[in-house]
Order: structure tokens, then sequence, then C-alpha cells
């Protein structure tokens, strides 16, 4: 075969003692590779723009690259991946917003921007579309507004982590509708009045399941006299 026709592209770091591989490997060559369906090249350092060109690679199921040194924006092209399942790009040195279509990504299960830093902007309403998602990180990073009431439409999130962002407003009780749900971080935001009943609920009920991790959820709660801000109430967080 040739290599348009790969379907599984690796890249391992060589040793524990090194950066990794070097290099730009998600520029406008990446659309000849039409078949990949797996790019899997985590802890690297691999640099460069995350080219539109990657729109190209429609039986793409997994695209994940954390842990490297590339630069710009997630493009809008990065849409057209519908069947996309996970998409891992922590760490990755990213910026600016979540494209505002990214609800067209119908089988993401896995939507995980951790510790970028400088992505930012609010949470896309088309976000809430995605109904198989099951885990959303975005923690550290600069993203902003409220949670809309929309979060209850996934209802098969088990992880939601938005600590260390610029979130404000409250917790909707609609995240309760989130049955299985089991790991929860909201510290470090401006999230603040009271965790609705509805949403501890879920944690009594998961904390007893015999899932392999430990569930919990953390939130930022102040003292009563709510003198520190941001002040959240929760009854049924650790911290």
């Amino acid at each position: 075969g040739t290599i348009a026709e790969m379907q599984y592209a690796r890249a391992d770091p060589v040793n524990d003692y090194n950066d990794g591989l070097k290099g730009e490997i998600f520029g406008d060559n990446i659309a000849k590779l039409r078949n990949l369906r797996q790019i899997r090249v985590d802890d690297n350092s691999f640099y460069g723009e995350i080219a539109p060109a990657i729109g190209n690679l429609r039986q793409l199921v997994i695209l994940s690259g954390g842990n490297n040194l590339f630069s710009g924006t997630l493009p809008n092209e990065l849409t057209r991946l519908t069947t996309l399942q996970e998409l891992v790009l922590g760490q990755s040195h990213l910026s600016g917003p979540i494209p505002d279509k990214i609800g067209e990504l119908e089988s993401l299960a896995v939507l995980f921007l951790w510790d970028n830093k400088e992505m930012n902007g609010t949470i896309p309403d088309s976000l809430y579309n995605l109904t198989k998602l099951e885990m959303l990180n975005l923690g550290k990073n600069q993203f902003n507004g409220t949670i809309s009431t929309s979060i209850g439409n996934l209802e098969h999130l088990e992880t939601l982590i938005l600590g260390g962002n610029h979130f404000t407003g409250t917790l909707p009780s609609e995240l309760g509708r989130c049955h299985e749900l089991s790991i929860l971080q909201i510290e470090d935001t401006g999230i603040g009045g009271i965790v609705p009943p509805e949403v501890c609920q879920l944690r009594h009920k998961n904390l007893v399941s015999v899932n392999e991790f430990v569930e919990y959820f953390t939130a930022d709660c102040r003292s009563d006299n709510e003198s520190e801000f941001p002040f959240i109430k929760c009854d049924c967080c650790y911290t």
C-alpha cells in the first residue's frame, strides 16, 4: 500500500529522558493520509499549527496529541470529522476558542483540552448536542461564561472538569440529569451559589458503584459568611 492508505499513526517518545519526537506533524500534508483512523502522538515535542486540512481525514476516530508544543487554535474544519470519538489535546499549547460547530462531532465521547492555559471563550451552545459525550475536561484554561442548563442533554457524561477557569454563575440543577456523572471539578472558578441537591444525589449514588476509580466532587467551599469570593455552598463536595 501507499502512505495515503495508512490507517494508524503512532509516535511514542523514545524514552523518559528526552523530549520525544520533534517536527511539524499537522501541516497541510496531513490531508494526504485520508484513510487514517487513529492518530496517537502524545508526549512528544511536535510543533506548529493544526492545519484546516485535518478536516479531510473523514475516517478519523481518535486524535490524541496531548503534551506537545503546538500553536494556534483548533481549526473550524475539525468539526467535519463526524466519526471522531476521542479528541485529546491537553497540555498542547493551543489557544483561542472551541469551534462554534463542535456539536457536529456527533460521535464524540471524549473531549480533553486540559491545561492549554490560553484556550478561551465561552462553551459553544452546540457542545451540548454531543449526546454521546462521556468525558469533558476543559480544566486550567481561560474559558468564561456560564454553564448552560442544556448540560442536562449530556446524559452519558461521567467526568466534568471545569476547574481553573473564569466561569461564573451557578451550577444548573439540570446537571442532575447526567445520571452517570461521578467526577465533577469546579474548583478555582467564579461559580457560586449552592450545588443543587440533584447533583449531590448523583455523588451519593455513584460512590457506591463498582467503577474502577474513586468518584469525587470538588468545589471551592468558602466560609459561611460569604467573606471570600467565589462562595459556593456544597454539602457533598470534598473541598
